[in-house]
């Protein structure tokens, strides 16, 4: 028998007798240990105290992990520590490989296995890489022709953080002008409203995109109607999602409809989402933001989130079969 001291930092479900349910503790050294749910024999409030931890603190692989929860795919292999995901294409997220730890065999075998489960599933080969953490990685596919593709933040902050900011601030918009206090709607399920106001990456979303959103343990769904609707009707103009796990908490598929942008409408819903967390016990946030969208980065910025790490894709380039020397992306 041994003790674990630490703050409790997140749970994870388990998938099986190869990835059993866990706690991670954050230690007072600011590294965390992973405890299986099934070794532990008590429970006891910690003596002393322990610096509490703060969003930064977070090492890069706990944080991928903590975020593979809060959106995951349909279908999920696992092969040694790698995830092998698959959603019928929607989101890059849902439909690579989360490469952590040890892939337990060479790398060149472990791709070879990994092509034959996307192609098998009519997808692109791809590799979702965190950086710096898997650098090493990184080179090595970029050496056998893996294309990279969609650099994406990943932001944190302390909720009390973001949450005082924002009491603190002017409610005006970018012109000036004083904004009216919104309405934001909490739900568990997406409405069919929120599902056609939500595109991704500007395109419409396909039947699959609700299955994957509410494939998580505590979702949550916001939204706000227009208030210029005077019929009774339903028709949002903003929505975004947010899910649990442990101490953190996830922000996803934000969206404003483009003419009624700059009215901080997305703020809203952040501080609505972070009220809603911090009610539940969570203590910090996380979101991934595309490199290339210079305004919501500048938002987040703005509220007080800073980026922890990026990772991109490596796509496997396939030949186009009226061209074998043409890649296909």
């Amino acid at each position: 028998m041994s003790d674990v001291v630490g703050i409790l930092e997140a749970t994870t479900d388990g998938s099986g007798e190869d990835h059993p349910a866990t706690w991670a503790l954050r230690k007072a050294d600011r590294t965390c240990a992973h405890v299986r749910t099934d070794t532990i024999a008590s429970v006891r409030p910690a003596p002393g105290r322990i610096q509490r931890p703060r969003a930064a603190d977070i090492g890069i692989e706990q944080l991928e992990q903590i975020a593979s929860t809060g959106w995951q795919p349909l279908e999920r292999l696992v092969l040694g520590d790698w995830y092998l995901r698959a959603a019928d294409g929607f989101t890059g997220r849902a439909n690579s490989v989360l490469p952590l730890g040890d892939v337990g065999i060479p790398l060149d075998a472990a791709l070879a296995d990994i092509e034959a489960f996307y192609r098998t599933r009519a997808l692109p080969a791809k590799i979702q890489v965190p950086l710096p953490l898997r650098a090493k990685l990184d080179e090595s596919l970029g050496e056998r022709g893996w294309l990279a593709e969609n650099t994406t933040a990943v932001m944190t902050a302390d909720i009390d953080d973001v949450l005082a900011r924002h009491d603190d601030r002017d409610d005006r918009n970018d012109r000036g002008d004083r904004i009216a206090p919104h309405t934001v709607i909490f739900d568990d399920a997406p409405s069919d409203a929120w599902m056609a106001t939500y595109s991704y990456r500007g395109e419409p979303i396909p039947a699959i995109a609700k299955d994957v959103m509410t494939n998580t343990a505590h979702p949550v769904f916001v939204s706000i109607a227009d208030s210029d609707v005077s019929d009774g009707g339903d028709e949002l103009v903003a929505v975004a999602r947010g899910a649990i796990a442990g101490s953190w908490f996830g922000i996803t598929a934000l969206d404003v409809v483009s003419q009624h942008r700059r009215q901080r409408l997305a703020t809203t819903l952040v501080h609505a989402l972070l009220t809603h967390a911090r009610e539940q016990g969570c203590r910090f946030i996380y979101l991934q933001v595309a490199k290339e969208n210079v305004g919501a980065r500048a938002m987040y910025d703005n509220l007080g989130f800073t980026q922890h790490h990026h990772y991109h894709y490596r796509v496997k380039p396939v030949a186009s079969p009226g061209n074998p020397s043409e890649v296909a992306r």
